[in-house]
């Protein structure tokens, strides 16, 4: 006597959309329902290349394309209460994240390993570092050793260096 049964398997898989694979984890202030997705930060990073250079406000920009918060920037650019740890002048550091220094134009290296070496950089354990003159930018991921070099009308198109890539390599 035989006997056959038949049995049917159904595997049902979610596929992770942009916003899920590149939550950013810029700061504390920060939480993921908070988070722009990958498209909406390209396209904040691709305006912010084609405005005409601001120094000043440079960092500020930077790190707002990338989701945060106004009471962060304020928190940041605040001369009293302050969050911006850095101790090069001029520079903007936000905790756990990204030290960023504008400099004079043909001191981006230099300026890049003054970031590197800061001890304020150690201590708030960023993961990046970002020099530029608005003419050239240079960039390391602290962790990894990975490193980004372009001209500044070019940075959008590495946008992705600055995402938290935990889901889709391994970063920490």
């Amino acid at each position: 006597r035989c006997s056959s049964d038949l049995f049917c398997l159904f595997f049902f898989f979610k596929q992770k959309t942009a916003y899920e694979v590149y939550q950013c984890d810029w700061s504390s202030d920060v939480c993921s329902s908070d988070l722009l997705n990958a498209v909406e930060i390209e396209q904040a990073i691709t305006d912010l290349a084609d405005q005409d250079f601001d120094a000043a406000n440079f960092a500020y920009a930077f790190l707002e394309a990338f989701g945060n918060k106004a009471t962060t920037i304020k928190r940041l650019r605040s001369k009293s209460g302050s969050s911006n740890a850095s101790d090069i002048e001029g520079g903007v550091l936000q905790r756990n994240n990204i030290h960023i220094a504008v400099c004079k134009s043909g001191e981006i290296t230099e300026t890049l390993g003054k970031l590197k070496a800061s001890l304020a950089t150690g201590k708030a354990k960023a993961k990046f570092v970002l020099a530029t003159d608005g003419i050239y930018l240079e960039a390391e991921d602290l962790n990894s050793g990975e490193t980004v070099a372009c001209a500044y009308k070019d940075f959008p198109n590495h946008f992705g260096f600055f995402l938290d890539r935990k889901s889709t390599r391994l970063n920490s």
